[in-house]
């Protein structure tokens, strides 16, 4: 948990409570926190995190499929203690040369592993807005795309995976 204090926060804290306990009965599945710079959303979510299964990960260096799968894993190896589904990223991490499906087979581990906890995994992507922008166009060179068009498909792909309503995803980004 964060180090930061933590004032004047408990309506939001306890909004987020009433998020993912609605969450948990298939209403929810996304979230996204929006603010200027520096006012603590993030610390806002580690609170929130304090007491539950799931990780927040600041996504604003994080440019490509590969690292994101390998963060992913190392997560997930702190949750569930090197379970197959660990060893399927790793798998997947070797042998996956599509960055496109790279980053989708990620997610859906991620589902997966709320499947494995019985309970609602809470994947919080900090600079979440960073993440596509950085991932899109990393993809796009790869794949000798243009990046709108991977911007979108990201996006889209990340709806689909939400739909399923197995992780509870809060994004945060800056105003």
């Amino acid at each position: 948990m964060s180090s930061h204090i933590f004032v004047d926060r408990r309506k939001e804290l306890a909004d987020l409570e009433k998020f993912y306990e609605m969450s948990k009965k298939g209403i929810y599945s996304g979230l996204i926190l929006y603010g200027w710079r520096k006012v603590g959303k993030s610390t806002l979510i580690d609170f929130f995190l304090s007491n539950k299964p799931g990780f927040r990960i600041n996504c604003a260096w994080i440019s490509d499929p590969e690292t994101f799968c390998r963060i992913i894993i190392d997560e997930l190896k702190k949750l569930l203690n090197d379970v197959e589904l660990v060893k399927e990223l790793k798998l997947l991490l070797r042998e996956e040369r599509n960055p496109m499906m790279l980053l989708r087979k990620t997610f859906e581990i991620l589902n997966e592993a709320s499947d494995y906890l019985k309970d609602k995994l809470i994947v919080a992507l900090d600079e979440f807005h960073k993440f596509i922008d950085k991932m899109s166009l990393r993809i796009a060179r790869e794949t000798n795309k243009r990046k709108d068009i991977v911007y979108n498909d990201i996006l889209w792909m990340l709806k689909d995976i939400m739909e399923k309503k197995k992780v509870v995803a809060p994004s945060l980004s800056n105003g």
